[in-house]
């Protein structure tokens, strides 16, 4: 609705779509990678992108960096519209939801901060540009967390009408 991002949340989708679709990359083999095994942005796309959240056509990317590009501004738009949603019901997160966050930090931001040698605010500021701080990382995460909610809790108790389902009359014959 025309309201600036801000940066740290920007990033954060930017890296997750990295880390997600060099997973894709790494474990089922469905895009290029680099030697260090993360998604190679600069390849260019010689067939169809399918992912769970979207579907392409090779021909609308040079390269796997632009299809990041959307996927990732993909990401954010549909959490912040999911986000909304979400407020405007008055759904929030769990105390469990929230003890996760808490363990985020704890469990992962922490101690890579610790090895490094630098605060938590300093680790976040690095992963997630200068304006990232643990306040900002929470808001971030459950703003994140809270979409995901919504959007489970939609899918276990969406109810169709009889005239909704249309299941088709398919017969198949078997020939030796």
């Amino acid at each position: 609705e025309g309201e600036p991002i801000p940066l740290a949340e920007s990033n954060f989708y930017f890296i997750d779509a990295f880390s997600e679709l060099s997973q894709y990359a790494t474990y089922y083999g469905l895009y290029p990678v680099t030697p260090e095994g993360w998604i190679d942005l600069s390849a260019p796309v010689t067939s169809d992108i399918q992912t769970a959240d979207m579907e392409a056509d090779s021909s609308e990317y040079a390269n796997y960096g632009e299809f990041l590009i959307e996927y990732a501004e993909r990401m954010l738009e549909s959490t912040y519209i999911i986000k909304t949603l979400a407020q405007e019901q008055g759904i929030e997160l769990s105390s469990e939801d929230l003890a996760e966050i808490d363990s985020i930090l704890t469990d992962t931001v922490t101690p890579s901060a610790a090895a490094a040698g630098i605060t938590n605010d300093e680790y976040l500021q690095l992963y997630y540009g200068p304006s990232c701080n643990e306040e900002e990382f929470r808001t971030i995460v459950y703003d994140y967390k809270l979409a995901e909610l919504f959007t489970s809790d939609y899918i276990d108790n969406f109810e169709f009408d009889e005239d909704e389902i249309n299941v088709p009359n398919t017969r198949y014959a078997l020939f030796w």
